[in-house]
């Protein structure tokens, strides 16, 4: 496998400019900038949505295959085995995504998957499925979101397209949903919050909080345990809420933030800054935000191909990246070692 090369170019600022509110700041620019320039990894495989990093695992999400999940080898992308049979029968799924909440005890390696076709949120021992040939699941709740973190059997949190709120607390034994009010605050009559306030969530590896990055505003909130905002970063600058909606009506929505992946100490987030038609569509270079879990920026970081989904190696120092529309760059690995150190 050839050298990965890591060009750098760092720009120190004395400090980094914002201003700040109560319990919000706005972010003008980054303490360091850098360009990064990756590898191309192969792993001969098409109409993948997803690329995941869970411990000495590269696991891939696509969809059409009859297993939904590939698994890899970390440190040579050899071929494992695969998991998540496609189906409406027992421990099958339709629509699963990883949920960023890996548990690792002395019975196997377990991640948990939300099914947001099924409405299902499980928790599967990847170690015994491989083991087994079959899908091994230990726990599930029947639940519906589009992003869940669970903390106990009697308390999940999590995000969904619901008109109530961003974020909800739940017991799932009881089916019932507390919402946090959407915000930014939008003039009551406008109707079209739980499109205009979609966000994607990940959880601290720690399990003490939770970040929502939002897809059109330049916004990311911190939320307690208990789904309560703590904190918020903006970014640049902070637009009215007439204007949000003028870009909704002339279907002219600006997708700010695609992705966000997460270590114990910092925050990864991918900032396209393109018109929402055109994500997915027409490829451009990216950045990725580097904050820490108290919202303080720390590098800006540029990346030349479209790699809308990312996944951090934290043991190894890498990010991986998936770029949907390339022929020839589908997999990259990017060297962040000085980044994450």
């Amino acid at each position: 496998m050839k050298e990965i090369f890591f060009t750098t170019i760092i720009i120190f600022c004395f400090a980094c400019t914002q201003k700040t509110d109560i319990n919000k700041k706005i972010v003008v620019d980054f303490p360091e900038v850098r360009w990064l320039i990756g590898e191309e990894i192969n792993f001969d495989e098409i109409g993948v949505l997803e690329i995941n990093v869970i411990d000495t695992f590269i696991i891939l999400r696509i969809p059409h295959k009859e297993n939904m999940f590939n698994v890899y080898g970390l440190s040579d992308q050899s071929f494992i085995g695969s998991f998540g049979l496609k189906g409406r029968g027992p421990n099958e799924f339709l629509g699963p995504r990883y949920s960023n909440q890996l548990i690792m005890d002395s019975t196997g390696i377990k991640i948990w998957i939300n099914d947001i076709i099924r409405e299902k949120h499980s928790l599967i021992n990847v170690s015994k499925s491989l083991e087994s040939n079959k899908t091994f699941v230990e726990k599930t709740f029947d639940i519906k979101a589009e992003h869940l973190f669970y903390f106990t059997d009697d308390k999940i949190i999590g995000n969904d397209d619901s008109k109530k709120g961003r974020i909800f607390t739940c017991n799932p034994k009881v089916q019932e949903k507390n919402y946090s009010s959407f915000f930014p605050v939008i003039p009551q009559n406008f109707h079209y919050q739980f499109i205009t306030h979609k966000n994607i969530c990940k959880l601290k590896t720690d399990k003490s909080k939770i970040v929502s990055v939002m897809h059109y505003f330049k916004r990311i909130d911190f939320f307690t345990t208990n789904g309560e905002i703590e904190n918020s970063v903006i970014y640049q600058d902070d637009f009215s809420s007439r204007e949000i909606i003028e870009r909704f009506e002339q279907n002219k929505l600006i997708n700010y933030y695609e992705d966000v992946t997460v270590t114990n100490d910092l925050i990864f987030a991918v900032y396209t800054n393109q018109l929402d038609d055109d994500v997915a569509d027409v490829e451009k270079e990216l950045e990725i935000h580097v904050f820490d879990w108290s919202g303080n920026p720390k590098y800006l970081l540029h990346v030349p191909e479209y790699v809308l989904n990312i996944t951090i190696d934290e043991v190894n120092g890498y990010l991986y990246g998936l770029n949907y529309l390339s022929e020839d760059k589908n997999y990259m690995r990017y060297n962040i070692q000085e980044v994450i150190k």
